[in-house]
């Protein structure tokens, strides 16, 4: 198996689809990330699929134990659920995060959480701009709405939101399967 730093997948999704189904559920209350000791400002989510079906808890478990649920969000959001269907492979958490305007998300790793050990992270853009920083590495990495990346979160990676636009990410944990591999096997990426 090779080592895999980020990767833009061959999938686009529809861009406008996605901030549609953002502006249904835009009203809902976002709830913040848990991890509070490393962000100033807001980074804030809402949740699709996950162990509790409550669209507040943002908890990124492994695809390991027990089984993952849609919420009530998923229902109000078409195409979210088209694009969850365009993975043949295991998912996990499925969830818009958001880091707002001006706000910042420190240097970190999520532990384990890559295609080496058996969990991608995808991020899908669905809003974002020029002035944000995200940083895998120490690589600046510039995803398009509509794209969807691979980023090993295993790795030091941070956001910088030096915009007056929130971005807004549909972020997808999948499992690493044998459908999921081919993309990485047969891939030209940083490693």
């Amino acid at each position: 198996m090779r080592f895999v730093s980020y990767l833009k997948m061959p999938f686009h999704f529809d861009a406008a689809r996605l901030q549609a189904d953002l502006d249904r559920v835009d009203t809902e209350p976002w709830s913040w990330h848990g991890n509070r000791f490393i962000y100033r400002g807001e980074w804030s989510g809402l949740s699709f699929r996950n162990r509790s079906g409550d669209p507040a808890d943002l908890a990124a478990d492994s695809l390991r134990g027990s089984e993952f649920v849609k919420t009530p969000l998923l229902d109000r959001c078409d195409y979210i659920s088209e694009v969850m269907g365009a993975f043949a492979c295991p998912l996990g958490s499925v969830r818009f995060l958001k880091v707002a305007a001006g706000a910042e998300i420190d240097e970190h790793v999520d532990g384990g959480l890559c295609y080496e050990v058996g969990e991608a992270r995808l991020h899908i853009p669905v809003v974002t701009h020029a002035d944000l920083d995200f940083r895998l590495n120490g690589e600046r990495l510039v995803m398009q709405p509509g794209e969807c990346w691979y980023i090993n979160a295993n790795m030091p990676h941070s956001v910088a939101n030096r915009g007056a636009v929130d971005r807004v990410h549909l972020v997808v944990d999948a499992g690493v399967n044998d459908w999921l591999r081919g993309y990485f096997e047969g891939a030209t990426c940083a490693t």
